[in-house]
Protein backbone atom coordinates (compact mmCIF):
# COMPACT_ATOMS: atom_id res chain seq x y z
CA UNK A 1 0.00 0.00 0.00
CA UNK A 2 2.88 2.57 1.12
CA UNK A 3 4.20 1.63 -2.20
CA UNK A 4 1.13 2.33 -4.02
CA UNK A 5 1.24 5.96 -2.40
CA UNK A 6 4.37 6.65 -3.39
CA UNK A 7 4.14 5.76 -7.14
CA UNK A 8 0.82 7.84 -6.96
CA UNK A 9 3.02 11.04 -5.51
CA UNK A 10 6.25 9.76 -8.32
CA UNK A 11 3.16 9.89 -10.71
CA UNK A 12 1.53 13.29 -10.22
CA UNK A 13 4.52 15.33 -9.68
CA UNK A 14 5.21 14.26 -13.36
CA UNK A 15 2.23 15.71 -14.38
CA UNK A 16 2.67 18.79 -12.56
CA UNK A 17 6.35 19.11 -14.24
CA UNK A 18 5.41 18.08 -17.89
CA UNK A 19 2.72 20.58 -17.02
CA UNK A 20 5.12 23.76 -16.21
CA UNK A 21 7.67 22.75 -18.60
CA UNK A 22 4.92 22.80 -21.40
CA UNK A 23 3.43 26.52 -20.00
CA UNK A 24 6.97 27.18 -20.24
CA UNK A 25 7.57 26.49 -23.74
CA UNK A 26 4.66 27.79 -25.01
CA UNK A 27 5.12 30.86 -23.15
CA UNK A 28 8.78 31.11 -24.16
CA UNK A 29 6.86 30.54 -27.91
CA UNK A 30 5.19 33.63 -27.52
CA UNK A 31 7.94 35.66 -26.86
CA UNK A 32 10.02 34.56 -29.56
CA UNK A 33 7.01 35.57 -31.62
CA UNK A 34 6.48 38.97 -29.83
CA UNK A 35 10.52 39.19 -30.19
CA UNK A 36 10.33 38.22 -34.37
CA UNK A 37 7.89 40.72 -34.34
CA UNK A 38 9.43 43.99 -32.79
CA UNK A 39 12.27 42.91 -35.10
CA UNK A 40 10.18 42.73 -37.48
CA UNK A 41 8.45 46.87 -36.77
CA UNK A 42 12.68 47.59 -36.30
CA UNK A 43 14.04 46.35 -39.39
CA UNK A 44 12.39 45.04 -42.75
CA UNK A 45 13.36 41.52 -44.04
CA UNK A 46 16.25 41.21 -46.22
CA UNK A 47 14.52 37.99 -47.59
CA UNK A 48 13.19 39.55 -50.79
CA UNK A 49 15.66 41.93 -51.40
CA UNK A 50 17.21 42.19 -54.58
CA UNK A 51 20.84 40.61 -54.54
CA UNK A 52 22.13 44.18 -56.17
CA UNK A 53 21.59 45.98 -53.29
CA UNK A 54 21.30 43.23 -50.17
CA UNK A 55 25.04 43.91 -49.11
CA UNK A 56 24.64 47.44 -48.98
CA UNK A 57 21.08 46.72 -47.06
CA UNK A 58 23.33 44.29 -44.61
CA UNK A 59 25.83 47.03 -44.52
CA UNK A 60 23.70 49.36 -42.75
CA UNK A 61 23.57 47.74 -39.57
CA UNK A 62 27.15 48.12 -39.71
CA UNK A 63 29.09 49.69 -36.45
CA UNK A 64 30.84 51.61 -38.65
CA UNK A 65 29.87 54.97 -39.47
CA UNK A 66 31.96 54.76 -42.69
CA UNK A 67 30.66 51.40 -43.63
CA UNK A 68 26.85 53.33 -43.15
CA UNK A 69 27.52 55.73 -44.98
CA UNK A 70 28.92 54.10 -47.78
CA UNK A 71 25.70 51.92 -47.66
CA UNK A 72 23.63 54.70 -47.84
CA UNK A 73 25.22 56.02 -50.66
CA UNK A 74 25.20 52.96 -52.34
CA UNK A 75 21.89 52.35 -52.37
CA UNK A 76 20.87 56.18 -53.36
CA UNK A 77 22.74 55.60 -56.40
CA UNK A 78 21.16 51.89 -57.12
CA UNK A 79 17.64 53.22 -58.53
CA UNK A 80 16.12 50.11 -56.58
CA UNK A 81 12.97 50.77 -54.96
CA UNK A 82 13.44 47.87 -52.49
CA UNK A 83 15.73 50.63 -50.80
CA UNK A 84 13.37 53.17 -49.55
CA UNK A 85 11.49 50.64 -46.44
CA UNK A 86 15.55 49.99 -45.38
CA UNK A 87 16.82 53.71 -45.41
CA UNK A 88 13.21 54.75 -43.93
CA UNK A 89 13.71 52.03 -40.83
CA UNK A 90 17.47 52.79 -39.85
CA UNK A 91 16.07 57.29 -40.38
CA UNK A 92 13.71 55.83 -37.51
CA UNK A 93 16.10 54.41 -35.31
CA UNK A 94 18.06 57.08 -35.58
CA UNK A 95 21.11 58.49 -36.90
CA UNK A 96 23.61 61.35 -36.78
CA UNK A 97 23.66 64.49 -38.68
CA UNK A 98 25.73 63.66 -41.19
CA UNK A 99 24.47 60.79 -42.06
CA UNK A 100 20.70 61.64 -41.90
CA UNK A 101 21.44 64.24 -44.08
CA UNK A 102 23.05 61.38 -46.58
CA UNK A 103 20.27 59.30 -46.15
CA UNK A 104 17.62 62.01 -47.48
CA UNK A 105 20.05 62.86 -50.28
CA UNK A 106 19.33 59.20 -50.67
CA UNK A 107 15.68 58.93 -50.75
CA UNK A 108 15.53 62.18 -53.07
CA UNK A 109 17.57 60.40 -55.24
CA UNK A 110 15.13 57.65 -55.40
CA UNK A 111 12.28 59.66 -55.89
CA UNK A 112 9.85 56.84 -54.41
CA UNK A 113 6.48 57.54 -53.12
CA UNK A 114 6.28 55.26 -50.83
CA UNK A 115 9.19 57.31 -48.69
CA UNK A 116 5.95 59.54 -48.21
CA UNK A 117 5.41 58.42 -44.16
CA UNK A 118 9.22 58.59 -42.94
CA UNK A 119 9.17 62.11 -44.97
CA UNK A 120 6.21 63.51 -42.70
CA UNK A 121 7.71 62.66 -39.80
CA UNK A 122 10.89 64.95 -40.35
CA UNK A 123 8.93 67.45 -41.13
CA UNK A 124 8.77 67.52 -37.12
CA UNK A 125 12.72 67.38 -36.83
CA UNK A 126 14.48 69.47 -34.30
CA UNK A 127 16.68 71.06 -36.76
CA UNK A 128 15.69 73.11 -39.86
CA UNK A 129 18.27 72.00 -42.28
CA UNK A 130 16.38 68.29 -41.82
CA UNK A 131 12.91 69.44 -42.38
CA UNK A 132 14.82 71.79 -45.76
CA UNK A 133 16.00 68.40 -47.32
CA UNK A 134 12.51 66.56 -45.89
CA UNK A 135 10.82 69.27 -48.29
CA UNK A 136 13.12 68.52 -51.41
CA UNK A 137 12.43 64.88 -50.89
CA UNK A 138 8.91 65.21 -50.67
CA UNK A 139 8.86 67.33 -53.64
CA UNK A 140 11.05 64.59 -55.42
CA UNK A 141 9.41 61.59 -54.21
CA UNK A 142 6.02 62.96 -55.43
CA UNK A 143 2.61 60.42 -54.84
CA UNK A 144 -0.40 60.74 -53.22
CA UNK A 145 0.49 62.34 -50.15
CA UNK A 146 2.78 65.38 -51.50
CA UNK A 147 0.03 68.09 -51.51
CA UNK A 148 -0.86 67.71 -47.96
CA UNK A 149 2.69 66.94 -46.57
CA UNK A 150 3.56 70.53 -48.57
CA UNK A 151 0.75 72.26 -47.45
CA UNK A 152 1.70 70.94 -43.40
CA UNK A 153 5.02 72.85 -43.97
CA UNK A 154 3.82 75.88 -44.95
CA UNK A 155 2.94 76.09 -41.48
CA UNK A 156 6.65 75.94 -40.66
CA UNK A 157 8.37 78.23 -38.00
CA UNK A 158 11.72 78.49 -40.67
CA UNK A 159 11.03 80.53 -43.25
CA UNK A 160 12.65 78.68 -46.04
CA UNK A 161 11.19 76.08 -45.40
CA UNK A 162 7.73 77.89 -46.00
CA UNK A 163 9.10 78.71 -48.91
CA UNK A 164 10.49 75.53 -50.18
CA UNK A 165 7.47 74.18 -49.87
CA UNK A 166 5.06 76.65 -51.53
CA UNK A 167 7.48 76.32 -54.68
CA UNK A 168 7.21 72.47 -54.24
CA UNK A 169 3.69 73.12 -54.20
CA UNK A 170 3.66 75.10 -57.51
CA UNK A 171 5.98 72.71 -58.99
CA UNK A 172 3.53 69.47 -58.22
CA UNK A 173 0.15 71.67 -59.04
CA UNK A 174 -1.09 70.19 -55.92
CA UNK A 175 -4.66 72.15 -55.66
CA UNK A 176 -5.57 70.51 -52.20
CA UNK A 177 -2.83 72.66 -51.13
CA UNK A 178 -5.02 75.99 -51.76
CA UNK A 179 -6.16 76.90 -48.69
CA UNK A 180 -3.37 76.59 -46.76
CA UNK A 181 -1.29 78.60 -49.64
CA UNK A 182 -3.67 81.77 -48.85
CA UNK A 183 -2.58 81.42 -45.26
CA UNK A 184 1.10 81.01 -46.26
CA UNK A 185 0.20 84.75 -48.31
CA UNK A 186 -1.15 86.87 -45.40
CA UNK A 187 2.03 85.54 -43.45
CA UNK A 188 4.00 87.25 -46.19
CA UNK A 189 5.05 84.22 -47.75
CA UNK A 190 5.69 85.69 -51.46
CA UNK A 191 6.24 81.70 -52.98
CA UNK A 192 2.44 81.38 -51.88
CA UNK A 193 1.35 83.56 -54.83
CA UNK A 194 3.68 81.92 -56.97
CA UNK A 195 1.92 78.77 -56.31
CA UNK A 196 -1.55 80.31 -56.36
CA UNK A 197 -0.82 82.50 -59.74
CA UNK A 198 -0.08 78.62 -61.70
CA UNK A 199 -2.22 76.42 -59.94
CA UNK A 200 -5.53 78.60 -58.88
CA UNK A 201 -8.52 78.81 -60.90
CA UNK A 202 -10.43 82.16 -61.81
CA UNK A 203 -12.14 82.35 -58.64
CA UNK A 204 -8.85 82.05 -56.71
CA UNK A 205 -6.88 84.25 -58.86
CA UNK A 206 -9.97 87.08 -58.11
CA UNK A 207 -9.05 86.36 -54.54
CA UNK A 208 -5.64 87.06 -54.47
CA UNK A 209 -6.76 90.73 -56.19
CA UNK A 210 -8.66 91.16 -52.90
CA UNK A 211 -5.17 90.99 -51.28
CA UNK A 212 -4.12 93.96 -53.21
CA UNK A 213 -3.13 96.92 -50.95
CA UNK A 214 -3.13 94.47 -47.67
CA UNK A 215 -0.12 93.23 -48.36
CA UNK A 216 3.22 94.43 -49.90
CA UNK A 217 3.10 94.84 -53.61
CA UNK A 218 6.48 92.44 -53.87
CA UNK A 219 4.44 89.63 -52.10
CA UNK A 220 1.55 89.96 -55.05
CA UNK A 221 3.21 90.35 -58.04
CA UNK A 222 5.26 87.10 -58.35
CA UNK A 223 1.94 85.20 -58.36
CA UNK A 224 0.12 87.33 -60.62
CA UNK A 225 2.94 87.26 -62.97
CA UNK A 226 2.51 83.44 -63.11
CA UNK A 227 -1.16 84.31 -63.70
CA UNK A 228 -0.96 86.91 -66.52
CA UNK A 229 1.49 84.39 -68.33
CA UNK A 230 -0.49 81.65 -68.24
CA UNK A 231 -2.55 80.11 -71.34
CA UNK A 232 -4.76 77.66 -69.66
CA UNK A 233 -6.86 80.65 -67.43
CA UNK A 234 -9.32 82.80 -69.63
CA UNK A 235 -8.49 86.00 -71.18
CA UNK A 236 -11.20 87.54 -68.98
CA UNK A 237 -9.58 86.79 -65.76
CA UNK A 238 -6.11 87.83 -67.12
CA UNK A 239 -7.57 91.21 -68.07
CA UNK A 240 -8.92 91.71 -64.32
CA UNK A 241 -5.22 91.32 -63.22
CA UNK A 242 -3.87 94.03 -65.68
CA UNK A 243 -7.08 96.48 -64.72
CA UNK A 244 -6.82 95.89 -60.98
CA UNK A 245 -3.02 96.47 -60.79
CA UNK A 246 -3.26 99.68 -63.36
CA UNK A 247 -5.86 101.35 -60.88
CA UNK A 248 -2.88 101.46 -58.53
CA UNK A 249 -0.88 103.58 -61.07
CA UNK A 250 2.49 103.15 -59.32
CA UNK A 251 6.00 103.23 -60.39
CA UNK A 252 6.16 99.45 -58.84
CA UNK A 253 2.94 98.69 -61.35
CA UNK A 254 4.98 99.83 -64.45
CA UNK A 255 7.92 97.98 -63.60
CA UNK A 256 5.89 94.71 -63.07
CA UNK A 257 4.37 95.13 -66.47
CA UNK A 258 7.42 95.67 -67.85
CA UNK A 259 9.07 92.50 -66.84
CA UNK A 260 5.35 90.57 -67.68
CA UNK A 261 5.19 91.53 -71.32
CA UNK A 262 8.09 89.32 -72.61
CA UNK A 263 6.73 86.39 -71.10
CA UNK A 264 3.75 86.31 -72.31
CA UNK A 265 3.31 83.75 -74.94
CA UNK A 266 2.02 84.83 -78.40
CA UNK A 267 -1.64 84.06 -77.96
CA UNK A 268 -1.61 86.92 -75.50
CA UNK A 269 -2.03 89.34 -77.66
CA UNK A 270 -5.08 90.90 -76.08
CA UNK A 271 -3.33 90.95 -72.37
CA UNK A 272 -0.30 92.75 -74.22
CA UNK A 273 -2.18 95.22 -75.93
CA UNK A 274 -4.05 95.90 -72.11
CA UNK A 275 -0.69 96.26 -70.39
CA UNK A 276 1.04 98.40 -72.87
CA UNK A 277 -2.26 100.94 -72.72
CA UNK A 278 -1.82 100.85 -69.18
CA UNK A 279 1.92 101.49 -69.22
CA UNK A 280 1.36 104.68 -71.26
CA UNK A 281 -1.07 105.78 -68.90
CA UNK A 282 0.91 105.25 -65.58
CA UNK A 283 3.82 107.20 -67.46
CA UNK A 284 1.75 110.24 -68.09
Amino acid sequence: MRISRVVAVVAALGLVTMSVTAGAQRRRGRAGRGATGAAAAVAPTTAAVPATIRPSVEALESQSVDDVRGAIEALGVSGEAAAVPHLASRIRRGLPPELLDAALDAITALARPTASEVLGQLLRHRRPDVRRRAVAAIIACRGDQAGALLARALDDSDATVRSSAAVGIAELRARGAMDALFLALERGVSEATVAIGRVGNEGEIERVLGYVGRVPLDVLTPGLHEALIRTDLSERSRLAVVQRMAELASPGVRQFFQTVVPALPPSAGAIRRAIEEASARIQQ
